[in-house]
């Protein structure tokens, strides 16, 4: 891959001031971040939205590289959006912060190819789950790693679909069994 990494932010635009947070989080050298709420009108209310909003995201989600879902706060667009990126082959790498809410959505969870966890007990219960236990999963408790575990996932994932091992970073840690089956 040249230049820099695009990514596509699937997370709800009401949390504008989060989702530009994280891209200030990342170096804008080695990412894109698309934020749908940079082209969504956010003084308009979301059935009002012309169609034309719609083929915008479908667009840079056909342009980027990769796609973050912010599993803290997502919504049924995000949930739409996880099931095109998967579908069409995309990394979808799931950001869970601080809560848990997310691990009851069984089919986002089945769309997403990793997940980071900012947060060590939300790891913990991520590599205890029974869908999220298969995939790629990375603890970042320092945001200045957020751009690296990042840039490794979707390397990883880059280099399996051509069909060479993915060589490129440390293996997710397993989960721990205490006392019986996790």
């Amino acid at each position: 891959m040249s230049g820099r990494t695009v990514l596509y932010l699937s997370a709800s635009i009401t949390n504008a001031p989060l989702n530009a947070r994280l891209r200030a989080q990342l170096d804008e050298l080695r990412f894109e971040l698309v934020l749908p709420q940079e082209f969504a009108p956010l003084d308009r209310s979301h059935p009002t939205y012309p169609r034309a909003i719609y083929q915008r995201c479908i667009d840079e989600m056909e342009r980027c590289d990769a796609a973050l879902l912010l599993l803290d706060a997502f919504g049924v667009d995000c949930a739409s959006e996880a099931g095109w990126l998967c579908a069409r082959g995309k990394p979808l790498i799931g950001i869970a912060a601080q809560s848990l809410r997310f691990l009851q959505h069984w089919m986002v969870k089945g769309n997403l190819s990793a997940v980071i966890s900012l947060d060590p007990v939300v790891h913990d219960a991520v590599l205890h789950d029974p869908i999220l236990r298969e995939v790629d999963a990375r603890c970042v408790v320092d945001p200045a790693d957020l751009g690296d575990a990042i840039a490794a996932l979707v390397r990883g994932h880059q280099l399996e679909a051509a069909g060479q091992p993915a060589r490129f970073a440390e293996p997710a840690r397993k989960p721990s069994i205490q006392g019986g089956q996790p």
